[in-house]
């Protein structure tokens, strides 16, 4: 019981944890940043199938996205910071009973 107790105490772990996905997110936005984007609707409409037969055209962006099988949504949080600063170890740890670790 007392190693259980240990483990639970500690949060090293699960920040060394949290901050590699941070890492990953941050360097994946990073990445994606100068990927170019499908024209908006005054460019041309977007939305219109190909014709038949003919394989649909993404652009740089969405090709990315689709091969990470990565959201629009989710990947629009993946930015890295406007500062330019690393800023690891930001991940809070919680204790079992809610309060910062």
């Amino acid at each position: 019981m007392r190693e259980y107790a240990r483990r639970i105490r500690n949060t090293d772990a699960e920040r060394r944890a949290c901050n590699v996905r941070l890492i990953a997110e941050r360097r994946y936005g990073e990445l994606m940043m100068p990927l170019a984007r499908a024209p908006t609707a005054s460019g041309g409409d977007t939305r219109s199938a190909p014709a038949r037969g003919e394989p649909k055209l993404l652009s740089p962006y969405a090709q990315a996205l689709a091969d990470t099988s990565m959201s629009t949504q989710a990947a629009s949080r993946f930015k890295p910071p406007a500062d330019g600063v690393a800023g690891l170890d930001t991940c809070a740890t919680t204790t079992s009973h809610g309060g910062l670790a």
